[in-house]
């Protein structure tokens, strides 16, 4: 049988599918601003328009390097930035255009100072060391400093000692990257040295109970315009007599003691002795105090301010303290030595206490106040680093501050100091507001501390630092073992930057780190593991290896490999010390922190060359030795000098070139200078006339009337510089001033250098500009050793004008007739140069004694000028006198000028 199938077949259509279609940017994204600044620009973008999708991500790149990936993007370099835009739909994805802008290089920031330098003291005389404090510079380190004088360049380092009175001013200047600053400039006003007339012997033995008016001694040699005083005026001894009859000093009141009285210094009215005399009271006072009862009393000698204890010597020589030691029967008695401070420091004396204390003598510093300048920085420096860390190390016994309290008023000043001692600063000020406000200063944080890590009974321990005293800038400590168990250790940073120390604890190796700020202090107590050994020996590292030393841009920077730790405890830092000469590193400049292995040491000069070892500390001390490297300091800039400027004047065959200005010498000092000469402009050629030459210059032999064309270099240790502007000078006959002749003076050509008295008249010997008016406020200075207006003869003299205040009256040099000057017009002249230019003169004629009869206004050049004055009908029956002088008023301070010539003619 057959079977059938029947297959069906369906109709299969196919359907027609549409494509999703692609996201795509209808609008692209920007960006905005256009340009901007690496590290100071942000950019923002604005995003584009998408179809069939939406934006899913976003890219900025900075120099290929993804940045940021939202709307935003702040770059921190320079380069290319761009920006891009990704959006995703469900027909695919798309990126947008990129879009792009250009960042440029942030320029560099300008150096700045964030705390300006300070100067001490704040006042002071002739002969004062000033001492600066550097600021602090941001961006940028300080490269040079300078020290002037009323306007004169006189030191370049820390400290500046002038020489006479005026106006001294000191400033810093910093250079960076982005360019140089320079800081405030300080000013302090030097007062002259006093003219002080000694009374010889000082020492004066008095009767006892002497009646008021018995004579002490006659003093001779007074100058007729001087009136002697006693110091102190306190009545005890007066000036009797006068110029006529003679000055004397009697007794002011009666019942003196017999003995000696000596007024050295006189702001106290009381008795200075000897050491030698001290000693003779001690052998008294001490033996009469144990037999009454009192010998468990501790005397003490000295009570005089630390920084004079090395130098202080008694009315008739010999040091005080040492003396007394040293005498056989009081330098057993006397138990040690009483020391106290105002504003002076103790930085050079800690050796002194030290060598007390091993010899059983007690030093008790009893006395201890700023005075002057009452900045945080200085109070910490005297009472904590040098009074209490410093003094306390080398041996001392006890440190007193007064006052503790006292009340501020107006200007800086505290009741009940003012305004005799405006400038006293107590350890806190308690206000008078009703409320009793206390402010605690620098002082009362000092002992705060102290007291602190110091409890009743303690003992000083051994610890080790870095260095003491105001001059170390380092951080400071002090340790003590208190009868509770602990150990309290005082610290104090007196350096300008922040300082990382180790703390380590010697018998168990336990190690602490800390972290002071500059000026910080810090008081640490704690207590040891009991029964916890140390971890091996405790004991000194070994050298650091390595050691070298380079410079660039006025800093030399060492660089070494520290040494194994040699405990436990491991290494505390490294101590870095240096010296002008090979084998002579002894002045520590720094230190660094355990973990770094190079240190740069700023405070240094140029062109200098320098010595420098590195030790490492640890709980067990400094390590025993250290290599050596020596580096010879490389400027900011590395370049040859300016050019100097000079200036030619001529004379009869021969022309004077000086030196008008020194160049720049661009971070490398300036050695020398050379001098080219030719007959025709700008024909000098590369050999110089002079090479190494002192300038002024003298080139003689020439031929009048033949100009000569000068110019000149400088040379720093980078080498030779340009050539400065040609000048020229034509000798002539001429050009040689001529002197006159004597006049109506005894002749002036004897050369004599005896300065006439005053009151007298040129007599024979007398020479040029010899007479003086005012001795003290005039002098004359190189006699005959300077070359008058001819060019050639050393017959000229300088005078020195130092005003004092004074509003009337004048300093003069001058010259006078040996005899009464009969009827007719009288003419007086004088050749006069000033030594800067501008300095303001009075010309003077006068008929004996002095009376001014006409006076004449001049303003002196840096050139030989003739002044001359007139009088047409002068007294007849009168010597008379030429005088010059300043102008009242016109000027406090010192003016130098050169003279010659004086003349009086009828």
């Amino acid at each position: 049988m057959t079977t059938t199938s029947t297959v069906q077949v369906a109709a299969v259509t196919a359907a027609t599918v549409t494509p999703t279609p692609a996201p795509s940017f209808t609008s692209q994204p920007n960006i905005s601003p256009a340009s901007g600044t690496a590290g100071t620009a942000t950019f923002t973008a604005t995003a584009g328009n998408v179809s069939n999708g939406s934006i899913t991500s976003r890219s900025w790149t900075i120099n290929g390097t993804v940045i940021s990936t939202g709307l935003t993007a702040s770059p921190a370099s320079s380069g290319t930035l761009t920006y891009q835009e990704t959006a995703t739909g469900p027909g695919g994805t798309t990126q947008s255009t990129v879009q792009q802008v250009t960042v440029a290089t942030a320029a560099a920031a300008a150096p700045a100072f964030t705390s300006q330098p300070t100067v001490s003291p704040s006042t002071g005389t002739a002969g004062t060391t000033y001492t600066a404090t550097p600021g602090a510079v941001s961006n940028g380190t300080i490269t040079s400093r300078a020290w002037s004088l009323n306007g004169s360049v006189i030191s370049t380092g820390l400290t500046a000692t002038p020489a006479s009175g005026g106006t001294l001013t000191y400033q810093e200047f910093a250079t960076g990257t982005g360019g140089s600053a320079s800081s405030s400039v300080l000013t302090r006003t030097v007062s002259a040295a006093a003219s002080t007339l000694v009374l010889s012997p000082n020492a004066l033995s008095i009767t006892s109970n002497a009646a008021a008016g018995t004579l002490v001694s006659n003093i001779s040699n007074v100058p007729a315009d001087v009136a002697p005083t006693v110091a102190p005026n306190d009545g005890r001894l007066i000036i009797a007599g006068d110029a006529a009859s003679g000055w004397k000093v009697v007794i002011g009141m009666s019942t003196l003691s017999a003995g000696t009285i000596n007024y050295t210094p006189p702001t106290y009215p009381g008795c200075i002795w000897t050491g030698a005399q001290m000693a003779a009271f001690v052998n008294i006072l001490k033996p009469a105090m144990s037999a009454a009862g009192f010998g468990h009393v501790r005397v003490l000698v000295g009570d005089h301010n630390w920084h004079n204890l090395s130098g202080y010597t008694g009315a008739n020589g010999g040091h005080l303290v040492r003396d007394v030691f040293a005498e056989v029967m009081a330098g057993d008695l006397v138990d040690g030595a009483a020391v106290h401070g105002y504003s002076t420091t103790g930085k050079n004396e800690f050796e002194l206490v030290r060598t007390w204390s091993r010899n059983a003598k007690e030093t008790h510093f009893t006395e201890m106040c700023l005075v002057g300048s009452l900045s945080n920085k200085v109070s910490l420096q005297q009472h904590l680093a040098n009074a209490i860390i410093g003094g306390i190390r080398a041996g001392q016994n006890s440190v007193t501050f007064w006052n503790l309290f006292l009340r501020p008023l107006s200007g800086g000043r505290y009741q009940p100091f003012a305004p005799s001692y405006a400038q006293v600063a107590p350890c806190a000020t308690i206000s008078t507001d009703g409320n009793g406000t206390m402010v605690k200063r620098p002082e009362y944080m000092a002992l705060v501390h102290l007291l602190k890590v110091m409890k009743p009974g303690a003992r000083r321990c051994y610890s080790t630092t870095i260095g003491v005293g105001e001059a170390s800038l380092e951080v400071q400590n002090v340790a003590f073992a208190n009868r509770d168990g602990t150990t309290g250790v005082l610290l104090y940073n007196n350096a300008d930057t922040t300082k990382s120390v180790s703390l380590i604890d010697g018998p168990s190796g336990l190690v602490s780190y800390l972290t002071l700020a500059s000026g910080d202090i810090v008081s640490v107590n704690y207590t040891a593991p009991k029964g916890v050994p140390a971890t091996g020996t405790v004991s000194a590292p070994g050298p650091v290896t390595g050691l070298s030393a380079s410079s660039v841009s006025n800093t030399n920077t060492l660089a070494w490999t520290a040494p194994a730790a040699p405990d436990a405890g491991g290494l505390g830092g490294f101590l870095i010390k240096r010296g002008a000469a090979a084998g002579a590193a002894t002045l520590v400049v720094g230190a660094a922190a355990a973990g770094e292995t190079s240190f740069a040491d700023i405070d240094v000069v140029a062109g200098t060359t320098y010595f420098y070892q590195v030790f490492a500390l640890s709980a067990g001390g400094l390590s025993a030795s250290s290599p050596e490297a020596s580096v010879t300091t490389v400027g900011a800039t590395t370049a040859v000098p300016g050019a100097p400027t000079i200036a030619v004047t001529p004379g009869n065959a021969q022309n004077v070139v000086v030196l008008s200005s020194a160049p720049a010498d661009n971070g490398s000092a300036i050695t020398s200078y050379n001098l080219y000469r030719s007959t025709t402009p700008g024909g000098q050629g590369t050999t110089p006339l002079v090479t190494g030459v002192t300038f002024p210059y003298t080139d003689t032999g020439l031929t009048n009337g033949t100009p000569y064309y000068y110019t000149a270099s400088a040379v720093n240790g980078v080498g030779q510089g340009p050539k400065g502007v040609e000048q020229s000078g034509t000798p002539t006959v001429a050009s040689a001033n001529v002197k006159p002749g004597p006049g109506l003076l005894i002749s002036d050509d004897t050369g004599g250098n005896a300065q006439t008295a005053k009151g007298a008249f040129p007599g024979s010997g007398w020479s040029n500009t010899s007479y003086t008016y005012t001795p003290a406020t005039s002098a004359s200075s190189n006699r005959n050793a300077v070359i008058g207006p001819d060019g050639v003869t050393q017959d000229a003299s300088t005078q020195t004008f130092t005003n004092t205040g004074t509003t009337s009256g004048y300093a003069s040099v001058e010259c006078g007739t040996p005899t009464a000057v009969g009827s007719g017009t009288l003419t007086g002249s004088i050749w006069l140069r000033g030594k800067v230019g501008g300095e303001l003169l009075e010309l003077t004629l006068m008929a004996d004694p002095h009376t001014n009869i006409l006076k004449q206004n001049i303003t002196l050049t840096t050139s030989w000028a003739k002044y001359t004055i007139v009088q047409p009908s002068p007294t007849a029956a009168n010597k008379a006198v030429l005088g010059v002088g300043y102008r009242p008023n016109t000027f406090n301070g010192s003016m130098s000028f050169d003279s010659a010539w004086p003349n009086l003619t009828k």
